[in-house]
This record gives C-alpha cells, sequence and structure tokens, in this order.
C-alpha cells in the first residue's frame, strides 16, 4: 500500500487503502485466531529521510485498531495539501511514496539493531546494538544498551555491555515499558556466538541489495526474525 499523503486522497481511495490492510491482515491470520490475531504495522522513513520516521504500532489486534494504525503512519508526519495547498509535494511527506509493512508480530525475548560503523566504506566494521524485549526504545540513541562490535572477518573487536534498566514489553492493546528484573540488568542480552550471527545477516542482506543497510532483528532463544531493513 502506498500513498505520497494519505489525507489527500479522495475518500473511495481511503478506503481502498484500509480495505488492502484488512485484507493483508486475514491473510496473515489463522482461523483459530480471528479478530485476535497480533501484527506489527512498521512504517516506511519519508524519502531521503531515513533517520526520521514514526515509531511502528507493536500487538496490533482487530480491524479497528489495524485501521487506526494505518491512518496514522500514511498521514505522518506533514499536514495535508487539504489542509495547507501551497506547501510544496516534498513537504507533505517526501518526494516518492509512503508505504507501511504488516507483518506478524514476533514476541523477542531480545532485540538488536545492527548497521555498518561506516556507511562509506565497503570494509566497515559491523556494529549489533541490543536490549531486552521489543527493542522500541533501541531508537534512542542514549538508551543504555550492548553493544558488539566486529571486523568484516566477523571477529570479535569489541563488547560492552550496559545495565539495562528498562525495557518494552507486550501488554493489552499494545506494548509498554517496564523494570528490567535485577538479575538481568548486567547480563549481556546476546551471546557473542548470536551476534556474530546477526552479524553475519547484515553482511548477507548488503550483498543483496550492494547498498549499506541497517537491519532490526527479534530474537526468541536461538531464533533469529528480521522485521525491518532500512538504507544507512
Amino acid at each position: 500500500m502506498t500513498a505520497l499523503s494519505y489525507l489527500d486522497l479522495p475518500a473511495p481511495d481511503r478506503d481502498a487503502v484500509l480495505s488492502a490492510a484488512a485484507a493483508a491482515y486475514w491473510e496473515l491470520s489463522r482461523p483459530e485466531q480471528g479478530d485476535g490475531l497480533a501484527v506489527a504495522v512498521r512504517p516506511s522513513p519519508p524519502p531521503g529521510m531515513t533517520r526520521m520516521r514514526p515509531q511502528a504500532f507493536l500487538n496490533i489486534r482487530g480491524h479497528e485498531a489495524l485501521s487506526s494504525a494505518v491512518t496514522e503512519l500514511l498521514a505522518w508526519p506533514m499536514p495535508s495539501r487539504g489542509w495547507a495547498p501551497g506547501l510544496p509535494v516534498h513537504a507533505i511527506g517526501g518526494l516518492g511514496r509512503r508505504a507501511v509493512l504488516i507483518q506478524d508480530l514476533v514476541a523477542a525475548e531480545s532485540f538488536a539493531r545492527v548497521y555498518p560503523a561506516d556507511t562509506a566504506r565497503a570494509d566497515s566494521d559491523i556494529i549489533v546494538r541490543a536490549t531486552w524485549g521489543l527493542g522500541e526504545n533501541l531508537a534512542k540513541e542514549c538508551e543504555p544498551a550492548d553493544v558488539f562490535v566486529f571486523d568484516t572477518g566477523l571477529r570479535l573487536l569489541s563488547r560492552q555491555v550496559a545495565v539495562k534498566e528498562r525495557m518494552v514489553t507486550l501488554a493489552a492493546g499494545g506494548v509498554t515499558e517496564v523494570a528490567v528484573l535485577n538479575g538481568m540488568r548486567l547480563r549481556p542480552c546476546l551471546s557473542n556466538a548470536l551476534s556474530r550471527r546477526l552479524a553475519r545477516r547484515l553482511q548477507a542482506a548488503q550483498r543483496l541489495l550492494g547498498q549499506s543497510v541497517r537491519l532490526g532483528m527479534a530474537v526468541i532463544g536461538d531464533e533469529i526474525s528480521t522485521v525491518s531493513c532500512r538504507p544507512s
């Protein structure tokens, strides 16, 4: 689903977008889940603004909540042309199309953002920044997180384990931030071997796409799910 500015679409087109979102929701559902399927609704960054984006909506259940999430993400961040007709195209959401991704929710035990240290270098070291829970707080660069640094040969150069006092976890109707248990605050949320697997996955993604990217990866036990991939 794409739209330059969702709020500028005629009502039938807005309805078509929400109908497409509903169809995607049902396609992911299993019969026993019905309207209770939990999904993540993730935004594309505005074109040309890869570091500026709204937060994803997690643990979305049912069509009403899904419609609200899709509407908010497609309408973000600028006012519509209807409100301010004189605005140039780039002022209402970017120079290209906006998109949202509807995907199965992964109830992650830990979450990592993985990216090259220097996007201008093909031989850049790789940074794995990880925390407990769903990882939504990792969007804040100042948020305490464990940091693993690998060279291109996937040799571990350094590891810093942070005091992780807060984590984002599932709650009724969405997510909430809670205190990390005392025994987990100074524990690394990833093993060296698991963080190396994340770094290797970044290398594979960059080879496939031919450019530097940033991956978001959810971890449950030894299982890794890549949930986002953005240009660096």
